[in-house]
């Protein structure tokens, strides 16, 4: 979880979201592929897809996701929750590797969170739920 100067949180899809779409630019992206749990956001499916990426889903648990990572050699995966993996730096989820990766990806496009702009699809998919959740 990340949050900005404006105090807007950021979870793990937007972090897996924002990185993966990098890695897969820069052909870095094992299989093209992030790992994921059923419990994503289907905005981060979108995003991804959008990007040529897809999204591999697991039960829910960071110990299903990185089994799956180890089996089929993908190297970013993780859960809503934050507990992003990056199996080029470590095996388990780390949040300082991801606060850096988040951070050099910044530096590299000028700096401020505010650049960090939530994925519209993860967005615009967790007010549709909230607003039916809100309905019930």
């Amino acid at each position: 979880m990340l949050i900005d100067e404006r105090g807007e949180v950021f979870d793990g899809d937007d972090v897996m979201a924002l990185l993966g779409r990098k890695l897969a630019a820069e052909g870095r992206l094992h299989g093209n592929a992030v790992v994921g749990t059923v419990m994503s956001n289907f905005g981060l499916e979108l995003a991804l897809r959008d990007a040529g990426v897809r999204l591999i889903r697991t039960e829910v648990g960071d110990p299903a996701v990185a089994r799956e990572m180890r089996l089929n050699s993908y190297n970013l995966g993780g859960e809503q929750s934050g507990h992003v993996i990056f199996m080029d730096h470590s095996t388990t989820g780390d949040g300082l590797i991801s606060a850096l990766l988040v951070l050099a990806h910044l530096a590299d496009r000028g700096g401020r969170s505010a650049n960090f702009a939530r994925c519209a699809a993860c967005r615009r998919c967790s007010k549709m739920c909230a607003s039916k959740a809100a309905s019930r």
